[in-house]
This record gives structure tokens, sequence and C-alpha cells, in this order.
């Protein structure tokens, strides 16, 4: 979850929201490396947001802080790796009571919202061959508004393989959820349940390409 996504928990109404933050950051770069790191802390009022029964909340102020990185780096011939991702923390500043008994207490986590969100990638590459291995982390984080129930978060790996028999024809396979976990691509409580959206099984795509030099 980036610093320009950060508000994308609990479906916030952004144009009735008014916003104050700061991002200081740095980057290291060599002939085959490249690191970049930003800390980021934003305040949000006058939130609005929808409550587990749909109904919306206003007046709600919430806090985000955190630290971002992207790594690049090439360790051997024809193999390189990248590396990104978020560690964060989204908090309510407010407390209030709202339908269904739904609870809102200032300091809480804000539900839906991720303490990290990861990705690593391993590739190789030659005239004819490209391969590429991709780790996916999602992190923890609560279900409910009031902190009581949560979702413990999942970890995804996806293939991707491009052969070139020719200059102008590739063929790539792309397996998405290689080892086929069970995850939820969205996890909440909303109309007095537990809402989980399953994500994808494994699949398997075939792409034949062609491009005129």
């Amino acid at each position: 979850m980036s610093f320009a996504h950060i508000c994308a928990a609990r479906a916030w109404i952004s144009c009735s929201t008014s916003c104050s933050g700061n991002r200081w950051s740095t980057t290291a770069r060599t002939a085959a490396a490249a690191l970049d790191v930003a800390l980021f802390h934003m305040d949000k009022s006058d939130v609005i947001l929808r409550d587990s029964s749909g109904f919306n909340v206003s007046g709600g102020r919430t806090r985000h802080y955190g630290l971002e990185y992207e790594r690049a780096w090439s360790f051997a011939q024809r193999w390189s790796a990248e590396a990104s991702g978020t560690f964060a923390r989204h908090e309510y500043r407010f407390t209030a009571a709202v339908e269904q008994g739904e609870q809102i207490t200032a300091g809480d986590d804000v539900d839906t919202a991720p303490c990290g969100v990861h990705s690593l990638r391993l590739r190789r590459e030659s005239p004819r061959l490209a391969a590429e291995l991709e780790w996916l982390h999602v992190g923890h984080y609560w279900t409910h508004a009031a902190n009581t129930a949560r979702y413990g978060g999942h970890d995804l790996a996806n293939l991707r393989v491009t052969a070139r028999p020719r200059e102008q024809w590739s063929l790539t396979l792309r397996v998405s959820n290689v080892f086929d976990e069970a995850y939820a691509d969205r996890a909440d409580f909303a109309f007095g349940d537990h809402r989980y959206f399953p994500g994808r099984d494994r699949a398997y795509f075939l792409e034949l390409g062609w491009r005129e030099d």
C-alpha cells in the first residue's frame, strides 16, 4: 500500500476529506544496485467513511505513517532481483459508536488496512529465454473497526516464462498462485457477519506474441 493509496481502506469518500502530510525520501545507486527509501506521515480530517452496515459516518480523523522501499540489484550474469514494499500503520484518531453497535476507538487500527505489503521478484534473462518468479505478501489486518477480528494475511507465488524461438515471435507461460493457496482478495465485517472474498485459484495463461521490427 503506497503513500498515494493509503486512503483506500474502508471506502473513503475523498471529496469531503482534508489531508496534511509529509514524505521524506533518499536514493542510493551503484552500477549494479539501486535503493530507494521513503518515510511518510499523513493526517486526515473530516473523513466520511462507511460503517459495516453501509451507513456513512462523518467527522472522522485518521493517521497514516510508515516506510516504503524499492531495491533492485544484479548479482550475477543474467540474474537480477527486485524488492519493494511498505511497512505502515493506519489508525483512527476519533472515537464513535456507530450503527449496529460497531465501535471506533481513537488509537485503534483502521480496519482492512494491512500492516505491510511486499513483493520480491527473481529474474533470469537470456536472448532466447526469460523467467521470473514473484513472491507477494499481504500482511495481517483487522476486519472489524473495533479490532476484534483479524485476517492473517497471505503469501502468493507467481511464475512467468517467455521463450523467443525466433526474433519476432515469443511464447509466454504465466502461472498465478503457483502453490494454489487459499486466500482472500479482501476480508471485512459487514451487515453483521464476516465476509471473505476468495482469491483466484492456481491459473495458467499462455500467450503467443509477434512483433514487427
